[in-house]
Order: structure tokens, then sequence, then C-alpha cells
């Protein structure tokens, strides 16, 4: 018999990631980001480190915290078609 079952509703935080404010990055990852100067380009790259690897995040991209602290960096069409906006919570300036 097929039983359809449905996940449990999650939050996560998101931390859209502007170039000037370098230092929130790494409050929010943890310490698992880093900037890198790629030798093809010269030029500093942030790469956030998840599960699948280190993943480049661009100016504007925004890095998810699930609840077990597990991050991610999606595009702003991607992180809107995953997921829902809730009311700010107080955390949230």
């Amino acid at each position: 018999m097929i039983k359809r079952y449905m996940t449990r509703p999650a939050y996560v935080d998101v931390l859209k990631y502007v170039e000037a404010d370098r230092d929130s990055v790494f409050g929010f990852t943890d310490g698992k980001a880093e900037f890198i100067i790629p030798v093809n380009t010269k030029q500093l790259t942030l790469y956030v480190h998840t599960d699948l690897g280190p993943k480049k995040c661009n100016a504007n991209d925004h890095i998810v915290k699930n609840q077990d602290g597990k991050l991610t960096v999606l595009t702003s069409a991607q992180l809107e078609d995953m997921f829902l906006k809730v009311k700010s919570h107080a955390g949230e300036k």
C-alpha cells in the first residue's frame, strides 16, 4: 500500500551576502566560510562550506542555515522557489 507523507515545516535562517558586510558572514556561518583568491580570476571570492563541499557565493546570493546548522547557498530565485518568507523574529533587524 502506498501512503503519502509530508515533511514537517522547518524554519531556516537566511543571510543575504553583501560584499561590504563580510564580518556578518563569518558570524552567521560559525566560521564555515572563507575568502579565496582563485588564480584564474585574481578576485577575492567567498566560499561557504556545505555538506556537498565548498560552494561559491556571489554578491546578493543567500546563505541558508537550517535548524541543524547545515549551510547552503541559493540565488534569490532559488530561495523564493524553495521557501516562504515568514514574519520577522527577534534576531532580525
